[in-house]
């Protein structure tokens, strides 16, 4: 028996459903294989029904990972969204003032 096995038991996933928010490339979602990509220990303390949320975010130009709840990863991903919903409407304007468009 594994270690994944002693922690989870038998019936414990070995991919996981990953909601991820990333300042590139905005919302998707991904399967982590428990082990490779995301350690035992993470899933046991963190997922809920076998999904976990992470967020990236840029500090001193490293990527760092951020394990969220689920409430506070929606609130993200609406904030998000509002922000790029923003930015092409003002992207929309200056091509509009610049006759670009």
């Amino acid at each position: 028996m594994g270690l994944f096995d002693k922690l989870f038991g038998k019936k414990a996933p070995k991919i996981i459903l990953v909601h991820v928010l990333h300042p590139d490339y905005g919302y998707v979602q991904q399967s982590w294989e428990v082990g490779k990509d995301i350690s035992a220990d993470v899933v046991k303390r963190r997922a809920k029904d076998n999904e976990l949320y992470v967020m990236y975010v840029f500090k001193n130009r490293e990527e760092n990972k951020l394990i969220l709840a689920k409430e506070s990863f929606l609130k993200a991903v609406t904030e998000y969204r509002q922000i790029d919903e923003d930015i092409k409407e003002q992207q929309e304007r200056a091509l509009k003032e610049f006759d670009l468009k």
